[in-house]
């Protein structure tokens, strides 16, 4: 970062465990002026009805915090989990070097002390829910729209809701269950995973994304609010097309 002390420019830098942390420290190396933080807030940028968007997971082994992101993959409108237990749930995957995700695979027992953000971020269902909807994802992408799917089914949604999922494989995709579970609850949802290294017999769907896949499933891009998350490939690949075909304002 820049300051500018006595009609002079400096630059520093830092780096910490939180960003309002890293600007203090950025300021003393810059100027030689050490703050200290003596009060500060957190704002959740959520709306819509999956208000829960992502949140920052804070763990301490060894006398050390580490900060990761998480997804929450659970549904607010589950009266059950949400309202009563006032729980909810986030989807790790274990990285081999993932120090946080290895932590909380084989280490996190009850009774472990956790720090969490609010929840922030805009990936979010809008309050009135479309007629027409598309959920994409990819990999461990299908966290976040999980949580999507999910609330959409414990709150009786009833319009048209297609789930379009790319997994390697059967053995590399997530909530395989649950997903059949939720086709058969939502009556106008359609399931489709598409497994790009192995695809499953007679599959009518191949291949990594293409418009080709909206076609065969009576999608029109223009017309059907979609998110997309997963890999950047994916993401890349979804926005050009949605770009070419003067769609954008329908990507999230």
């Amino acid at each position: 970062m820049g300051v500018r002390k006595e009609g002079e420019e400096k630059a520093g830098k830092a780096f910490s465990g939180g960003s309002i942390e890293s600007i203090l420290l950025a300021i003393d190396d810059a100027v030689g002026v050490t703050g200290k933080l003596l009060d500060y807030q957190v704002r959740s940028i959520t709306s819509g009805k999956d208000s829960l968007g992502e949140v920052r997971v804070v763990v301490e082994v060894d006398g050390k915090r580490r900060v990761r992101v998480f997804s929450v993959s659970s549904s607010p409108a589950n009266k059950t989990r949400a309202s009563r237990n006032r729980t909810f749930s986030v989807s790790v995957k274990a990285h081999p070097d993932g120090y946080v995700s290895q932590f909380l695979h084989n280490d996190l027992l009850p009774g472990t002390i956790v720090y969490l953000s609010q929840a922030e971020g805009e990936f979010v269902l809008p309050h009135e829910t479309p007629d027409n909807l598309l959920l994409m994802s990819g990999g461990s992408g299908i966290t976040p729209v999980m949580s999507m799917i999910r609330t959409l089914r414990d709150s009786g949604h009833t319009g048209r809701v297609t789930f379009l999922h790319y997994a390697r494989s059967l053995e590399d995709e997530m909530f395989s269950g649950e997903l059949d579970e939720i086709a058969a609850a939502l009556p106008q949802a359609q399931v489709v995973r598409i497994f790009t290294r192995k695809p499953a017999d007679g599959a009518e769907l191949k291949g990594r994304f293409s418009i080709d896949h909206l076609k065969h499933l009576g999608i029109d891009p223009s017309e059907t609010l979609t998110y997309v998350c997963g890999p950047a490939g994916l993401i890349a690949s979804v926005r050009d097309t949605y770009a070419e075909l003067g769609a954008i304002d329908q990507l999230r």
